[in-house]
């Protein structure tokens, strides 16, 4: 409590996350009024594919070789006594730390409360972001993630800054952590809904770390689709939801997830990152092999 409770701060924690995604290119695509024009964006947008989309490598399964224990080995941390079995995932809890893993999933997820920032008794200094890299790719590995799958780590600053709301000053940036994101890859395509991401404290310990990478099951696919049923797919699409509005569209390349009998399957599609001038933008995918 402050002193005459007249001052007090509010910190606001922003998190720089520069990733490479599709969205960042809206509203510098080329703009079409009418929705006869939506066929032109998505002929002029739609990336070009061929068969090399149909050749990823045999089923990669990584899950049934991770552990509580391995999470905690990977993150420098220990499992005290008892682990809890769900129907679907393994659980750790302690007063300080939680793990969880749900193989069907590929998900992981890590939290020690103790490594979080504290203002009063943290560094203020963050640790250099390769060091922050370094880390988060051992864990990877000791957790038994497929690391031939990584895409180069993204590394970025979270920070935090107070200030007076009587006087309007704005206090000193604090450095909390660094924020180490990697995404996927396969077959030299993206591989959607998977990443690895992990917090690293500025004394250089994982306070957090999530992963959701499902094992790669290639769905069973017998040919690509036509090039031009798939611009009939995405333009019906826009139409039903955009109804003529101008529009910008930014298009990816990739597989693309499914749930399928408690399992994930991959199919090479095209994921559609919809922006209107009015209104709310929309995304969606659309397959390009059956």
């Amino acid at each position: 409590m402050f002193k005459n409770k007249k001052l007090f701060s509010t910190i606001i924690t922003v998190i720089f996350i520069l990733t490479s995604t599709w969205i960042a290119g809206w509203g510098q695509e080329k703009m079409h009024k009418m929705s006869a024009d939506y066929r032109d964006i998505v002929k002029e947008t739609l990336p070009a594919w061929d068969e090399q989309v149909l050749k990823a490598p045999a089923t990669k399964v990584w899950t049934d070789r991770t552990s509580i224990v391995a999470v905690a080995k990977a993150v420098n941390d220990e499992v005290l006594e008892k682990i809890e079995r769900e129907k679907k995932a393994d659980i750790y809890q302690d007063k300080e730390r939680r793990i969880k893993i749900d193989r069907t999933l590929g998900y992981i997820r890590y939290l020690n409360q103790s490594r979080q920032f504290r203002h009063n008794t943290s560094p203020k200094t963050p640790v250099e972001k390769q060091k922050a890299e370094e880390i988060i790719l051992k864990a990877g590995k000791i957790i038994a993630l497929p690391v031939d799958e990584f895409q180069k780590a993204k590394v970025d600053t979270v920070i935090a800054q107070g200030g007076s709301i009587e006087t309007k000053k704005v206090d000193g940036k604090i450095f909390r952590e660094q924020l180490v994101t990697i995404e996927r890859q396969i077959n030299n395509f993206p591989v959607y809904g998977s990443m690895v991401r992990g917090a690293v404290s500025n004394k250089g310990e994982v306070a957090r770390l999530l992963v959701k990478w499902p094992d790669f099951i290639f769905a069973k696919l017998k040919r690509l689709r036509d090039r031009e049923a798939v611009i009939e797919e995405i333009v019906k699409r826009i139409d039903e939801q955009a109804k003529g509005r101008p529009i910008s569209v930014n298009m990816k390349l990739g597989y693309i997830p499914s749930h399928i009998e408690k399992k994930t399957e991959y199919t090479p599609g095209i994921v559609v990152a919809v922006l209107p001038t009015e209104g709310t933008g929309f995304i969606f995918t659309v397959p390009i092999a059956e």
